[in-house]
């Protein structure tokens, strides 16, 4: 079977295109997304403590999933928003801190694992409590280049 001239440009600009999308995807600097998400968790931690909600909703991707203990999944933006305003009607976070302990990426996807530990005070009154657990986040690439937040699951270690 013979190709035509102009089958055999479209496949040579296709596995170009496709060569290209494979090399753009796999070129993530391991140590720069490291970077990020130490970043992300400071600004995490940050807003969480000052109790800045539209900042910290600003790091989801409109499609994340949170997965908190004891509760149903908040799926997409709105319902995170709903779920991180009752936690804040509720209680003053304080002392806000995530570690690493693992950090991945490949392609558009990187993730993050590690521990997690902060006090919460109830605006009702009441005393301080202290909470300690691990958690793992999944990141994705935006189209603009950046990563938001995707998945995230967490539990208390008790």
């Amino acid at each position: 079977m013979r190709l035509t001239h102009a089958f055999c440009v479209f496949l040579a600009t296709t596995c170009a295109s496709m060569s290209a999308v494979a090399q753009s995807v796999s070129e993530v600097d391991p140590s720069s997304f490291e970077a990020y998400v130490l970043q992300t968790w400071e600004k995490y931690s940050a807003y969480m403590n000052e109790g800045n909600l539209n900042e910290w909703l600003k790091m989801w991707d409109e499609n994340g999933v949170q997965l908190a203990p004891g509760a149903p999944a908040s799926e997409g933006i709105a319902a995170i928003t709903m779920s991180i305003m009752a936690q804040h009607a509720a209680s003053d976070f304080e002392e806000f801190a995530i570690t690493n302990k693992e950090v991945e990426v490949s392609g558009d996807i990187g993730f993050a694992s590690g521990t997690y530990s902060f006090a919460a005070t109830p605006k009702e009154g009441g005393d301080q409590v202290q909470f300690e657990g691990k958690y793992l986040t999944i990141f994705k690439r935006q189209a603009d280049g950046s990563w938001r937040i995707y998945r995230d699951c967490f539990n208390p270690n008790s």
